[in-house]
């Protein structure tokens, strides 16, 4: 589009570029701008040329970090306006409250006092407050003033959405700068393109947030069917969750696309949904199943995909042939319809080693879990039987991070005997948040998952900086609120086997961490762009502060 609108005449440029601009956001107030400003500043190609470029960041797909570093970029090729390459962006919360989402050259302490803002503070809030273009070239009337800024110029240029106010874009200029009498008009158009571009960008958000909702309540809906389908207590959540992340270990060990990944691990638990047809009497004897009784059990993998079937959806797809095909073995032999070989579909060959060995691994109504030795002894066996060998060896030779899944997602009492000590995990760039020999408080199963919850800490912290998608974010949330519990809910387990005397005290402390990272997704769903900034430090203190202080008590 920029290069079509370069290539038209100079006198036909504005009209095609303004009719752009209407088809694309259709903004009056914004063409109005554009028409005057464009007038009086002699339909100057190089204008054209920023506005184009401006419009199309509009279009693509990452973060509002890199938006705004992006804007900085094209804004810099204005030759007259002397860009510092220095810049933020506020928005207003629902306590009218300026949180600063986007920096670009903010230094750590600038970041830090700039973080939340009144409105009607500062240039910034009062370029909110009077719902107008303030432009500052003397820095003795600033709220906050930075020895480096001294002399610097800047506009502090509203944000809105029809009457609504967004926040602020604040962009520095170099103390050289002399205001041409033209550039308050580009200032009111620039002002309005940045406004309808944040304003779509929360636009698309919230239609991403009300997409994710309705397809987790669905996903949460058939979960709670599976949950209700095979032992009808607490120990179902967990089993579904081991298979899962045994799933997609090995599915990251096939070296599956992502989209596979995520397939993998939306569809695998609805592997036993079926079950929901099958009788308490055979689902929880306690004892070895007649033949008869095996023959009943044995229709949940046809029932769980008539239930899963009709359907459009990718997801269910995935979760229709896993649930039909799990157990199918390799030689032909399994069950409902005897497929063999590769004609049994991946997803139900990755299944169907992940839920073998987490059966043999956990206590059944009817069993014991097996020993190690035994378990591994019994797939190698039937390796080509009625695994595919190719699959059972990676599993096999990932034994140390299957063990870590299973302490991870454990069921019954807090034993800690034949623990794996859980490495610290690692991402690519600084951590967040880091695990040390000081965090420790004595107790294997307690520290692997304080570091486990230190992972998941990162991870949030990661999506929120690094993606543009806000799904990915709310992902995050949801994997550590759904760990926080376990986590919680285990760590009680242990106080009272131990009969901590503050055991009640402690249950308060982990109550109100739940209340607020419940509060923070609530939070993301109102407000995207507003995600993190104002929690993400709470919740790194809380966890490191409750662990030295309140859990290294429970250890002696």
């Amino acid at each position: 589009m920029a290069s079509c609108i370069l290539n038209c005449s100079v006198c036909g440029m504005l009209d095609f570029l303004l009719f752009y601009i209407y088809k694309t956001i259709k903004n009056p107030i914004l063409t109005c701008y554009l028409g005057e400003a464009m007038t009086s500043l002699d339909k100057n190609q190089e204008i054209a040329k920023i506005i184009s470029n401006l419009l199309e960041t509009m279009f693509k797909e990452y973060s509002m970090q890199k938006q705004l570093k992006d804007i900085l970029r094209i804004l810099g090729e204005l030759s007259w306006l002397d860009i510092d390459f220095k810049a933020g962006i506020f928005l207003i919360n629902k306590k009218n409250e300026l949180i600063l989402i986007a920096s670009e050259n903010f230094n750590e302490r600038q970041k830090e006092s700039c973080s939340r803002l009144n409105v009607g503070e500062c240039y910034c809030g009062r370029a909110v407050e009077k719902e107008k273009i303030i432009y500052s070239c003397d820095e003795s009337d600033c709220d906050i003033l930075y020895e480096m800024d001294i002399g610097k110029k800047h506009y502090s240029l509203p944000l809105y959405e029809a009457s609504k106010k967004l926040g602020v874009i604040v962009i520095y200029l170099s103390k050289d700068h002399i205001q041409k009498k033209w550039e308050l008009s580009f200032m009111e158009v620039l002002s309005s393109i940045l406004s309808s571009i944040i304003s779509k960008r929360v636009l698309d958000e919230r239609f991403k947030i009300n997409q994710f909702k309705t397809e987790y309540y669905q996903r949460e809906l058939l979960h709670k069917l599976v949950e209700a389908s095979e032992f009808r207590d607490l120990e179902t959540g967990k089993h579904i969750k081991r298979v899962t992340e045994y799933s997609v270990l090995l599915g990251k060990k096939l070296n599956l696309s992502t989209k596979d990944i995520e397939l993998l691990r939306l569809a695998i638990p609805l592997h036993d949904v079926g079950k929901i047809s099958i009788s308490d009497s055979i689902l929880l004897k306690p004892g070895k199943l007649t033949n008869q009784e095996y023959q009943e059990m044995k229709i949940h993998a046809s029932i769980g995909g008539k239930l899963l079937s009709d359907t459009s959806s990718s997801y269910l797809n995935a979760a229709k042939e896993i649930a039909l095909t799990h157990h199918e073995k390799w030689d032909g032999t399994g069950y409902p319809n005897g497929l063999k070989g590769e004609e049994i579909p991946l997803f139900g060959r990755i299944c169907a080693i992940a839920d073998v060995f987490d059966a043999l691994s956990s206590e059944r109504p009817y069993k014991k879990p097996w020993e190690m030795d035994k378990i591994i002894k019994f797939l190698k066996e039937n390796s080509a039987k009625h695994f595919d060998s190719k699959i059972l060896k990676l599993f096999l030779d990932s034994m140390d991070e299957v063990l870590q899944i299973r302490d991870l997602y454990r069921d019954g009492s807090f034993e800690t005997d034949n623990i794996l000590e859980l490495k610290q995990f690692e991402h690519e760039s600084d951590i967040f948040v880091s695990w040390d020999e000081t965090l420790s408080i004595g107790v294997t199963l307690i520290d692997n998952e304080h570091k486990y919850l230190i992972k998941l800490m990162n991870d949030l912290y990661y999506s929120i900086h690094e993606n543009s998608d806000i799904t990915i974010v709310l992902k995050a949330i949801k994997s550590l609120r759904e760990y926080t519990f376990i986590h919680f809910r285990d760590e009680e387990q242990y106080m009272l086997d131990n009969k901590y005397k503050k055991y009640k005290t402690h249950i308060k402390l982990h109550k109100y961490f739940e209340y607020r990272l419940e509060e923070f997704e609530r939070d993301v769903m109102e407000t995207p762009f507003l995600v993190g900034f104002e929690i993400l430090d709470f919740l790194r203190d809380w966890l490191i502060d409750h662990i030295l202080i309140a859990d290294k008590e429970i250890s002696f």
